[in-house]
């Protein structure tokens, strides 16, 4: 239901499309295959630029798997791109956009037992869980920020409650977040680059840092008039 987000990178290499699956018609566990899949958030290289395009033939074992457990940026060496596997039901439920190479993109995991494990961030089966902060189980719904050349949390990105660095946060309420929107802002002057994805806590504007020369290079032409 939403499209990719292509990336034409500094190296000018390869582009990187980026896209997440999931099936957000079926969003409730009482839905048995959306409940227990497994999907990705991927970023494939496409090593054809400016010119005409050709079938990668990529599968997953051209890929490289992204360690959710340590924040290691992934190595690429070989490979075609890389994929994050999200948890058992979660699935990406808008659409990437990616700004200063911060992929910021949304999911939602049906969660039967309404409980969330305090320790892994998944829905929790032991019966242990912390009850989701809302009131009819509209799902766990994360919100990501991801670097989309590494695979590792963006930064700044987000945090945990002990301050470490983390690629995604659980969103208060549940549910299905809308696709984030980017964009500038010019306040007395100063231009201010922004994403925003939820309006609520937390959520809000995500402001990426912006890595950018200033350096100016002087190009001379001229034109001939007849």
């Amino acid at each position: 239901m939403f499209g990719p987000d292509m990336v034409v990178t500094d190296t000018g290499t390869f582009d990187a499309v980026v896209i997440g699956s999931g099936d957000r018609e079926h969003p409730l566990a009482s839905s048995t295959d959306a409940a227990s899949v497994s999907n990705r958030a991927y970023m494939f290289i496409d090593p054809n630029v400016n010119t005409t395009g050709t079938d990668q033939n990529i599968t997953e074992a051209d890929l490289a798997a992204v360690d959710t457990t340590t924040t290691t940026p992934v190595d690429l060496t070989g490979k075609k791109g890389w994929y994050v596997p999200l948890f058992s039901g979660e699935k990406v439920v808008n659409g990437p956009i990616v700004v200063a190479s911060s992929m910021i993109f949304g999911t939602n995991q049906p969660c039967a037992s309404g409980t969330i494990n305090s320790s892994t961030g998944d829905c929790d089966t032991s019966g242990n869980g912390t009850t989701l902060t809302c009131t009819g189980n509209l799902g766990i719904a994360r919100r990501y920020d991801i670097n989309f050349l590494t695979g590792a949390p963006a930064s700044p990105g987000f945090t945990d409650t002990s301050g470490n660095v983390v690629r995604s946060e659980t969103v208060a309420g549940g549910g299905l977040l809308p696709s984030p929107v980017a964009g500038e802002v010019n306040i007395n002057g100063t231009p201010y680059t922004f994403i925003t994805d939820n309006p609520l806590s937390p959520g809000g504007v995500i402001t990426p840092t912006i890595n950018v020369s200033n350096t100016r290079f002087r190009t001379y032409w001229h034109a001939v008039i007849e």
